[in-house]
């Protein structure tokens, strides 16, 4: 399956509310891809935390292939799917976005934001050799005051359960 079309339907499964912005669709991807399936999509650090360019870019070719609309209405850019894919994803890749889905899909983009932070910064800028204290003083240097010290807290708990880092 070539990698757009993996992309679409990850996409059409996450925005099917027809209410899911590319904030939330970006983080969602991430952590799908931190589960382990494959998307390259090469996430670096931004103003809302990991950010793909790669996913952004295929967003816009969706969109003028007329597969999806962004609803750029309002503050958030609502991503519509449009045309429905009938292929599916590998039974091992459904298994692990079921398990992102169950864990992740009801929390908020801010909730995402924090969460996709402390994972970055824990796996990524720190190597994953990191305490947990340092983890959340550099996401404090890095969001600022956005986030409670509590709130990335229970983040860091989170991916713990989750299996995303190390305790």
């Amino acid at each position: 399956m070539r990698l757009l079309e993996k992309y679409m339907l990850l996409i059409a499964d996450i925005c099917k509310d027809g209410q899911t912005g590319k904030k939330k669709l970006q983080k969602l991807m991430y952590l799908i891809e931190r589960k382990g399936v494959q998307l390259d999509l090469r996430y670096s650090i931004h103003f809302f935390g990991p950010y793909s360019s790669r996913l952004d870019h295929a967003i816009h070719i969706l969109e003028n292939e007329d597969c999806l609309e962004i609803n750029t209405s309002e503050k958030t850019h609502r991503i519509i799917m449009k045309n429905q894919e009938s292929r599916h994803l590998s039974k091992e890749d459904d298994a692990l976005v079921d398990e992102v889905r169950r864990a992740f899909y009801h929390k908020t983009p801010m909730e995402l934001e924090a969460l996709t932070t402390i994972d970055y910064v824990a796996t990524t800028l720190l190597h994953g050799k990191a305490r947990r204290e340092d983890v959340i003083k550099q996401v404090k240097v890095i969001k600022g005051k956005k986030f409670s010290a509590q709130d990335l807290e229970k983040g860091y708990d989170l991916l713990i359960e989750q299996g995303y880092i190390s305790a």
